[in-house]
């Protein structure tokens, strides 16, 4: 069976958790051609990736059925909220770029920095523009201060470049930390972990990556018998035929509804559709 590539890096904007892996009859792909026993194993903020009778695919949010979308929690809500968190990182990201450069620029030219008193005004291209020994200037790398804000912070003036800009440019010597930009890439970061967790996220090369990682530690392997439930991308879903616990178990590979024995290492636990089962990964 094939495997997805583990998506990296889920935020706030939760999907519905719980709901991947879901199995659904059919479902059309960006072409309009019907697939057939699908399995969508990934939910992520650009959309859904999926196991189905003849391959792999993914579609985009707005490719997906609006039942379907629904079923699996997302909105268009979400949708705005992520691209709105996406170009505010991309903006503070953007600005420290061009903080670094201007940096590594007066560095080269040997500038002489100084300590300077920098008054915020309103954030522009690259930075914040404000008020700096009573004239207009801006403060490259400067994001997500409060209009008002006084900063005493050592720093280089670059050079002017143009004439008609009537603002002298200053950088920072370091950078400067922007307020709010660190727990934005961890909410970008959560959403492209899509849903179900990290944990959950196995494609093939991660697959032997755990294996060896649990050989490693000395994880005593079981010996396994269950009843396959529901195919996932990376591995299946099934109930053991001793006391009925689920099981997840990565790296096997079954018909559902076929009952198999394998040799796993257990790995933890995992909540799949609210029900926990025992993770496992087969021993090769």
């Amino acid at each position: 069976m094939k495997c997805l590539q583990s998506l990296l890096l889920a935020m706030v904007l939760h999907l519905a958790h719980g709901q991947v892996p879901l199995s659904v009859p059919a479902l059309k792909d960006a072409k309009g051609s019907e697939l057939k026993n699908v399995v969508i194993t990934e939910a992520g903020p650009d959309g859904i990736k999926f196991v189905h009778s003849a391959g792999v695919g993914k579609l985009a949010w707005d490719q997906v059925p609006a039942e379907l979308r629904q079923k699996l929690g997302w909105s268009e809500s979400k949708a705005a909220d992520l691209e709105t968190l996406k170009k505010r990182i991309s903006t503070a990201e953007s600005a420290l770029q061009t903080a670094a450069t201007a940096r590594a620029e007066a560095m080269k030219k040997r500038l002489k920095p100084a300590l300077v008193r920098f008054t915020c005004n309103n954030e522009a291209t690259g930075g914040t523009d404000g008020i700096l020994n009573g004239k207009a200037a801006i403060m490259l790398g400067i994001l997500g201060q409060k209009s008002g804000t006084v900063l005493d912070i050592n720093a280089f003036k670059l050079p002017s470049r143009s004439t008609a800009s009537a603002l002298s440019t200053y950088v920072p010597v370091d950078e400067v930390e922007i307020p709010g930009l660190k727990a934005d890439r961890e909410k970008l970061a959560a959403a492209s972990k899509g849903q179900g967790g990290e944990d959950t996220m196995i494609g093939g090369m991660e697959i032997n990556k755990r294996r060896a990682e649990l050989t490693k530690a000395n994880t005593a392997s079981q010996l396994i018998r269950f009843r396959v439930t529901e195919l996932v991308y990376n591995g299946v879903l099934g109930v053991c035929d001793v006391g009925g616990a689920l099981v997840w178990v990565i790296g096997a590979n079954a018909e559902k509804g076929a009952t198999i024995t394998s040799l796993a290492m257990p790995d933890g636990e995992q909540t799949v559709g609210g029900k926990k089962y025992r993770r496992f990964v087969t021993v090769k």
